[in-house]
């Protein structure tokens, strides 16, 4: 389907307030739909170690993503789901029936240096885009 745009079309906002408008709708659909359903908000994480078992399996063909941590002679995978965390997260932070949670993963590090070191994304103070 082909997006199309009248001629006489005339954005309201530019391209870094709109960015703010979709966070506005984001946050408050979050926080609605949690207050309506009983959610609290908990950060997830983005690695596990290989051998807590809480990582799930997938489907058996595709690989996880694994890798070395050094010092400590173990061996760490980057979460392919969290169905499994979040049963858990449910027992440890004694949730009861009518109640849950939303696991919220943080970025990872090499995303945030990605944002960071991205000069498109280099934003002033008065929420223009500066090189």
């Amino acid at each position: 389907m082909d997006l199309i745009i009248p001629k006489d079309y005339t954005p309201i906002l530019d391209l870094f307030e709109t960015q703010q408008a979709i966070k506005i709708v984001k946050d408050t659909f979050e926080r609605v739909l949690a207050s309506a359903l009983n959610l609290e908000r908990v950060t997830a994480p983005i690695i596990l170690s290989a051998d807590d078992g809480i990582n799930d399996d997938l489907n058996g063909v595709e690989r996880k993503v694994s890798f070395e941590i050094k010092n400590i002679d173990k061996t760490a995978e980057v979460v392919q789901s969290l169905a499994k965390w979040k049963r858990m997260a449910l027992y440890r932070y004694d949730f009861h029936v009518a109640k849950g949670c939303i696991p919220i993963c943080p970025p990872s590090a090499g995303m945030m240096m990605w944002i960071i070191s991205t000069p498109s994304m280099w934003i002033s103070g008065i929420g223009k885009r500066s090189f």
